[in-house]
């Protein structure tokens, strides 16, 4: 006698629809009981379709994710991507990471391959290279010279 997983594996068709069902099936289950706007963690896009779907309006709606979050929500990439991220509007968050234990935050060589574009700036730095940068960009946004430039 034939066994179930060996009858799926000769009909590739027979599977990819019953996958397809369980799929849309999940979909509708989680649509229907899912009554808040925070995005849902799929198994293997992640968050994607939150993404793509408010593509054209993200801002928004990642300030509206983020008003119901509590301020500070994991936004949860594709599997094979392996990337995500910390989305944060709290000021004491913020404060946090970048002034009190900045060392503690290192941005990685991930980071510095995503953002390569921008050199060795204050943007991708770490450490003592970024103290020395932005110790070095504190006196030019403290000149006169420089104020002369802004409105006010």
């Amino acid at each position: 006698m034939v066994s179930f997983w060996s009858f799926l594996l000769s009909y590739p068709e027979v599977f990819l629809a019953i996958a397809c069902f369980f799929c849309l099936s999940l979909f509708r289950l989680v649509r229907h009981c899912h009554k808040s706007d925070l995005p849902v963690n799929w198994p293997v896009i992640g968050m994607l379709p939150f993404l793509v779907r408010n593509l054209y309006q993200i801002h928004d709606s990642v300030t509206d994710m983020l008003r119901e979050a509590g301020c500070t929500f994991r936004i949860i990439g594709p599997w094979f991507l392996n990337m995500s991220f910390l989305a944060t509007c709290d000021p004491a968050t913020v404060n946090h990471c970048f002034n009190t234990n900045f060392n503690n935050y290192p941005k990685g060589s991930e980071f510095a391959e995503m953002f390569d574009i921008l050199g060795d700036g204050l943007l991708v730095a770490d450490s003592e290279s970024w103290e020395y940068q932005r110790r070095v960009a504190m006196q030019v946004f403290a000149s006169r010279a420089f104020r002369s430039f802004s409105m006010s």
